[in-house]
């Protein structure tokens, strides 16, 4: 991990709530693994607790995040300018190094929860990704167009089919499980209660990417604590250090 100070090289509202920002640094990044995630400080210095985002996208020297804007911090970043500059703690949490393992790997997102997916696809370039993204109408459809260059198929849905297929990505990835070798996922917490019930009964192993509040986003505040399975009994682990991903069967929801 590293605090590096980035310059906004590019930020642009992608539709009504949601901004895509660009972060360039003059010095070269540490190296980042698919699913791991940033800690940003937000333009209003009266909030001092920075952001935990998810990185989207990747190079030497420049991540790209998505942002949805729903308080006070996200706010004060969808009205931050291109040129800004800001500072990020990088990379943090465990990513999607379990992609190693298999061959043909479903991509289960919802919403913008779709973000931390899209690294694996580039990264592991011998694996063949099938994408299943859930969205709730057209105007909240979002990287679509990126999962099609790099997935062996990508379906999106929106739950009142006004693009793609109509129904529940859930629904559509449950229908082709005998094509799969894993499942790696990521969403809000009703995709993830939901997938824990669908697809208790299927044999491969299906990881998550969970979605917490966090604080200090280094294990220190235990904001973040969820409970997990470990052998006969449970134990609270730190979704910043132990995760963000885990086991779906073991995430006790």
């Amino acid at each position: 991990m590293k605090d590096i100070q980035f310059k906004i090289s590019e930020h642009k509202l992608v539709n009504a709530d949601t901004i895509k920002l660009v972060l360039t640094s003059d010095e070269k990044l540490p190296e980042i693994t698919a699913g791991q995630f940033l800690n940003l400080e937000v333009p209003d210095h009266s909030l001092i607790l920075r952001r935990p985002f998810c990185i989207y996208d990747y190079t030497d020297n420049e991540v790209t995040i998505y942002v949805a804007v729903v308080g006070k911090g996200t706010l004060a970043l969808k009205n931050a300018k291109k040129g800004d500059y800001l500072k990020a703690s990088l990379p943090l949490g465990n990513g999607f190094w379990q992609a190693e393992s298999y061959q043909n790997i479903g991509i289960l997102g919802g919403g913008i929860g779709c973000a931390p997916l899209f690294r694996i696809t580039k990264d592991f370039k011998d694996k063949n990704f099938f994408a299943y993204l859930g969205f709730n109408t057209k105007d909240r459809v979002l990287f679509g167009a990126d999962f099609k260059k790099t997935c062996k198929q990508t379906i999106v849905a929106t739950t009142d089919g006004t693009l793609g297929e109509k129904g529940y990505a859930l629904d559509f990835i449950k229908q082709d499980i005998d094509k799969l070798d894993a499942i790696i996922m990521c969403g809000p917490h009703g995709l993830v209660k939901a997938a824990k019930t669908a697809l208790k009964d299927v044999s491969i192993p299906i990881f998550v990417s969970l979605e917490q509040r966090m604080a200090c986003g280094i294990g220190a505040c235990l904001v973040c604590t969820c409970p997990i399975i470990v052998g006969d009994g449970q134990k609270n682990k730190r979704v910043c250090m132990d995760g963000p991903v885990f086991n779906l069967n073991e995430v006790v929801i």
